[in-house]
């Protein structure tokens, strides 16, 4: 089969190739689950809404950009959650984006715990500048398989358990998507497992660790991270993902509506060689009054939700 050549990802490394076929990854993974499972929807009784920007491999043409929001809350009518996830994204010459929206049943396990149990179904729309490519043979099947545009309907499920310290979730991603018809216009099935503990160490002292594993069945990645808040207002952490990045995190409860998170990540192994300075993330979490006359139980706002 004749090489196709796509110009401007030619200084990127590998890995970049690898990516347009996956779900995105966040060094504030914890704070944006909403993302890929839809079983969070509702998990605050407010109006919970974060904004999440990306700029990937900082220093190399045409790296990654990208650009997340996630909006939910609780509905006492609907005995359950319902959110809205928006991503756009940009690789190269080709760009992205996911519109989905959720909801989320919950089930009161008793007064400190819940599970929820979610779907969420949207769209996944993709558009390839195709006048940039250069093609060894433009006769070649291939090329000609190449279009301009994409459109695909996106479905996803998952599940969510709650008590007072401990979260534990399960999802799944593009559902009817497999990996082995999986194109750059069709993200293959991908599997979520996460988990994040609240742990008390004193009045003013809090340490939350949070792992991540995530598959898309060609490969399995592990992320894992340590956040230490101080007095419930700042906050330090690190995040690690496996053979590829090590990421410093900061932030900052501004008040009961704002807090701001940064993020700077580290190459490491096989990214290390693509040499770049890194890469950069930032979040904004608006927390607003919910819609809802009497407050659920497990509704309690807390740091990464």
């Amino acid at each position: 089969m004749k090489k196709i050549i796509l110009v401007a990802s030619v200084l990127v490394a590998s890995t970049a190739a690898i990516q347009a076929q996956n779900d995105l990854q966040y060094a504030h993974f914890m704070v944006n689950t909403l993302t890929y499972n839809p079983a969070v929807a509702g998990s605050n009784n407010n109006l919970d809404i974060i904004l999440l920007g990306r700029k990937q491999w900082v220093g190399i043409g045409q790296s990654p950009l990208s650009q997340t929001l996630n909006a939910h809350t609780y509905l006492e009518k609907l005995k359950g959650g319902v959110g809205l996830t928006l991503i756009n994204d940009k690789l190269g010459y080709e760009s992205s984006l996911n519109l989905k929206a959720s909801y989320a049943y919950h089930i009161k396990i008793n007064k400190n715990a819940t599970l929820a149990a979610g779907a969420s179904v949207g769209f996944l729309y993709k558009s390839v500048q195709k006048d940039k490519f250069v093609f060894d043979d433009p006769t070649d099947p291939t090329a000609q398989a190449v279009t301009n545009t994409a459109f695909k309907p996106d479905f996803n499920v998952g599940l969510e358990f709650r008590n007072k310290d401990l979260v534990v979730g399960l999802s799944t991603t593009h559902i009817d998507q497999g990996v082995s018809t999986a194109t750059v216009y069709k993200v293959p099935r991908h599997y979520f497992l996460y988990g994040k503990y609240y742990i008390a160490v004193s009045k003013d002292l809090d340490i939350v660790p949070s792992v991540l594993f995530k598959s898309a069945g060609f490969v399995t990645q592990f992320e894992g991270n340590v956040n230490v808040l101080y007095q419930k207002k700042y906050w330090v952490g690190i995040t690690y993902r496996n053979k590829e990045a090590a990421a410093g995190l900061v932030g900052m409860q501004i008040n009961n509506k704002f807090k701001i998170g940064y993020a700077y990540d580290f190459n490491i192994g096989i990214t290390k060689a693509n040499h770049s300075s890194g890469s950069h993330e930032l979040f904004v979490n608006i927390m607003l009054p919910g819609f809802n006359k009497k407050k659920h139980s497990m509704k309690t706002p807390r740091f990464f939700n």
